[in-house]
């Protein structure tokens, strides 16, 4: 949510736009509305009376290890392909060296 505050803050509704529709976005999204609703059902199970909580949270935890975990693990191997394939697609000697903890020696014939 703080990234969808952030993005709307610096970019509007374009950056909101791009974020929805990152493929990965496509998995975690559906991941938070659904664990959204299952943590407002054990919230108002609590307002009702004790008695059913504990079922229903047995439940939602059935639906978080078989829905949720498997949602997220798949938009993280999304995530990190993509990463990688931009990193490997996109990386430019001079702004991504090989070994980024040596020191960068200055040349001036690169100019």
């Amino acid at each position: 949510m703080n990234v969808g505050i952030i993005g709307y803050y610096e970019g509007k509704a374009k950056a909101l736009i791009a974020m929805c529709l990152s493929p990965h976005a496509f998995f975690e999204l559906p991941a938070v509305w659904i664990s959204l609703a299952l943590g407002m059902k054990i919230g108002f199970s609590l307002k009702q009376g004790l008695e059913n909580t504990i079922e229903i949270f047995y439940q939602s935890l059935n639906v978080y290890f078989h829905l949720i975990i498997p949602l997220l693990i798949v938009a993280a191997i999304v995530e990190a392909a993509l990463i990688s394939f931009s990193i490997k697609n996109l990386q430019h000697s001079r702004s991504f060296p090989d070994k980024p903890f040596d020191t960068q020696q200055y040349n001036h014939n690169d100019q």
